[in-house]
């Protein structure tokens, strides 16, 4: 874009911005005309081209190999890289690191992973004691009831009062013995 283009665009922006359209309700027709253009587009390949099936389960075929469907295929193949015991706690640590990582995101500004290159927002500054973050999580039980008197419970108050399992019944050893 040389010079000449740019300004031009800049001021068809400059017009278009004055003369004000707004996000409701032309923007969002735009886009529900297209959504609705796609769904209808959709709903016609499915009727028209159809979806291919699988043939039925036989339980006396012994050369079929299950697959996952394809939002499985990554625990699939981890499969293959943990050994016995360690699938699951694996399927589930990499499922716990990639939900804390994406729901982690918009904290990570600030620690050199981005390009910040504004003033310092000011939750960026704020500082929070450990004390004030145990208070937040345990302050109290949301609907919890302690006593049955309608006050709202303190979770250590109510695990306290959460009555002993019944003992677990003894184990016999003599099974195999005549």
């Amino acid at each position: 874009m040389n010079e000449e283009e740019k300004k031009r665009y800049l001021e068809r922006y400059k017009e278009k911005k004055a003369d004000g359209e707004l996000f409701f309700p032309h923007a969002i027709a735009k886009d529900a005309v297209v959504s609705l253009g796609v769904f209808i587009l959709l709903l016609c390949l499915v009727v028209f081209v159809g979806i291919p099936e699988e043939p039925p389960a036989n339980p006396a075929d012994t050369s079929y190999i299950p697959r996952p469907e394809w939002y499985f295929l990554w625990a699939f193949q981890a499969l293959k890289y943990f050994p016995g015991q360690l699938e699951g706690v694996a399927i589930m640590g990499m499922g716990l690191l990639i939900a804390v990582g994406l729901f982690g995101l918009p904290f990570y500004a600030g620690w050199g992973l981005t390009d910040h290159r504004g003033p310092a927002l000011p939750r960026r500054q704020a500082h929070v004691a450990l004390e004030g973050l145990v208070h937040a999580a345990l302050h109290r039980v949301p609907g919890g009831v302690e006593g049955g008197v309608g006050l709202p419970g303190i979770p250590v108050t109510s695990v306290m009062s959460i009555p002993e399992p019944p003992p677990a019944p003894p184990v016999r050893t003599d099974r195999g013995v005549a």
